[in-house]
């Protein structure tokens, strides 16, 4: 078993699923709380101290198999909303990732956007597994 570490200061969504399972979203994990005013790094160096107390540590432990997916804000909110409700677009969508099929990527997003199911906004999704055996 692995320790894995993250700091938040935003609205990304860093995902943990293990055995098909969310062990954990962070730093949201409602999605209620996603907004369209989330405290951000300054650009100003100055402006550091002040979002200081804002950022978000998180730790965890990931074994074979483990799966950690990085989302912005918009795709964030929609996957941990349909993830929530059992909903098999999430499903499909995390078979799109692990596959990258990226045209059923773009006309599911295409799709959710249309219905209003999620926000018209950037979306940006980055996986990492940790395989269940190793290749030699």
């Amino acid at each position: 078993m692995t320790t894995w570490e993250a700091v938040a200061l935003g609205d990304c969504c860093l995902f943990h699923e293990q055995a098909h399972e969310l062990q954990c979203a962070f730093p949201i994990d409602d999605p209620a709380d996603f907004s369209n005013s989330p405290i951000l790094v300054p650009s100003n160096h100055q402006q550091y101290e002040s979002v200081a107390s804002q950022v978000a540590y998180r730790q965890g432990h990931w074994s074979p198999g483990a799966v950690l997916t990085l989302m912005s804000d918009a795709v964030a909110a929609w996957y941990l909303r349909e993830r929530t409700a059992k909903s098999r677009k999430a499903t499909l969508f995390s078979s799109f990732v692990t596959d990258r099929d990226v045209e059923c990527l773009r006309d599911m997003i295409s799709d959710e956007r249309i219905s209003r199911h999620m926000r018209n906004d950037d979306v940006a999704v980055m996986r990492i597994t940790w395989p269940t055996t190793t290749r030699r």
